[in-house]
């Protein structure tokens, strides 16, 4: 018995230090390894709708949507992501102004912008105006700052010329049809400089799409933000 009880003691005690320790040190690397490669499929996303230049321009890539924009001036031209690069619509700011009592939209016109480019953000600059055009999977959004307020009377207006498509009212913003498919233009917002949200409305006359802002108390400058998407 004596001996029996000797033989389970070195069973018991003398096998226990061989399993512990190498696997501790794997699992505490793992997160770290998979944490890695999670940021790095992160930046390799976030960089695909970085802004480059080709034989044709400054250009953003934007897979989620279907297109590829090219910044000229003061105007943005999309087109198909394909080997034909068919053109969808091309939208230029054709001016700022105010809606008259006949509900006659009278514009200022702009010169061409100055225009600035970073990461996947394209700023087109004018004196008390400045458009900033964000590539971003959801489609390409315009965030529209407005540094003063424009005289006249009535509801503030920005007036948008489109080219090689046709506007069309559509329950979430307004359509551009082309040959080659359709874009949306929605998701209208605006607030002043104190974040208060001002009444705004997106609509189509003819080849132009009028973007209306209730300004009559609001604070400037102010921020207008739209949503292309495919």
């Amino acid at each position: 018995m004596k001996v029996l009880g000797r033989v389970l003691s070195c069973l018991l005690f003398c096998s226990v230090p061989a399993v512990h320790a190498a696997p501790a040190l794997e699992s505490s690397e793992r997160p770290i390894a998979t944490s890695w490669l999670a940021q790095a499929q992160q930046e390799l996303a976030r960089r695909e709708y970085f802004l480059s230049r080709n034989e044709h321009g400054l250009q953003a890539p934007n897979r989620a949507q279907g297109f590829r924009s090219y910044f000229e001036g003061s105007a943005v031209r999309m087109v198909a992501r394909s080997a034909g690069s068919e053109p969808l619509a091309a939208l230029g700011l054709a001016g700022v102004g105010r809606i008259d009592a006949e509900g006659q939209v009278q514009v200022e016109v702009r010169e061409d912008a100055v225009v600035e480019a970073r990461e996947a953000q394209v700023t087109q600059r004018w004196s008390d105006l400045r458009i900033t055009h964000i590539n971003r999977p959801l489609g390409l959004q315009q965030d529209i700052l407005v540094e003063r307020r424009p005289g006249g009377t009535g509801r503030l207006v920005l007036a948008i010329e489109v080219g090689a498509a046709t506007p069309e009212p559509s329950a979430e913003g307004v359509a551009l049809r082309s040959a080659h498919g359709r874009l949306l233009l929605g998701s209208i917002d605006a607030e002043d400089a104190h974040g208060r949200a001002l009444p705004a409305t997106i609509t189509a006359t003819g080849q132009r799409v009028v973007l209306g802002i209730d300004d009559e108390s609001a604070v400037y400058p102010g921020t207008i933000k739209t949503l292309l998407s495919g």
